[in-house]
């Protein structure tokens, strides 16, 4: 099972980023997957949010942007429903960017660490048709979403599009060794403001019995 960080969701989590939540989680012990990373503001004082971000530690890493309406269409001037404000795949592509830059500059040893996104419609199909801004395999739509009967194969596919646009990116090198566990764990400081101590096993005992003493008591 992938480490989610968080390892929940709450109420407010919209069904598609469920749908993706629960597919991703079934992924290799490895892998690490950040929900709903807020990253600060650094263009024109605006905050961005990432949907998830997931470190592959032989790959690299993903950001994806999940839309959880249905029937989503752009029709040439605008994309509806009239709620999507801009263009999905733009947001992915900012996104990554803005995380690619952002972690550059806290821990320039991971500049060489490819990032790459997609966006996921795990409820909606959507036909892209062969044109100069977007990729096919950046987009997952509900129709190859429901075709995966099991994370596994979910996070498979996921890889295989990462691979494919590093490997399409003059300006993106693949990984010469893969990320230690200490690398992945460094990652994450630079992300998560708060960390948790994991108390020691002699902490945790006393804790524990301090709390059986006032039960007795």
């Amino acid at each position: 099972m992938a480490r989610m960080i968080p390892s929940f969701m709450d109420d407010h989590t919209p069904p598609g980023e469920r749908d993706v939540f629960n597919m991703i989680a079934a992924g290799p012990d490895d892998w690490v997957v950040l929900h709903s990373l807020d990253l600060t503001p650094w263009n024109r004082g605006l905050r961005t949010e990432l949907d998830f971000v997931v470190i592959v530690p032989d790959t690299g890493m993903l950001c994806i942007e999940v839309k959880s309406h249905e029937n989503i269409s752009f029709d040439g001037d605008r994309w509806h429903p009239a709620n999507i404000s801009r263009s999905p795949f733009k947001q992915a592509s900012d996104g990554r960017h803005t995380f690619y830059r952002r972690l550059a500059e806290i821990a320039p040893d991971f500049k060489r660490v490819p990032v790459v996104h997609c966006c996921i419609f795990p409820r909606s199909p959507f036909d892209l048709p062969p044109n100069l801004s977007v990729q096919s395999w950046e987009l997952m739509d509900s129709r190859a979403f429901r075709s995966f009967d099991s994370g596994g194969k979910f996070c498979s596919d996921l890889k295989s599009r990462m691979k494919r646009s590093i490997t399409t990116d003059a300006n993106i090198a693949s990984l010469n060794l893969p990320l230690s566990r200490d690398q992945v764990d460094s990652i994450l400081k630079c992300c998560l403001p708060v960390q948790k101590r994991r108390p020691e096993a002699r902490e945790e005992i006393e804790r524990r019995q301090e709390q059986m003493e006032k039960l007795l008591r």
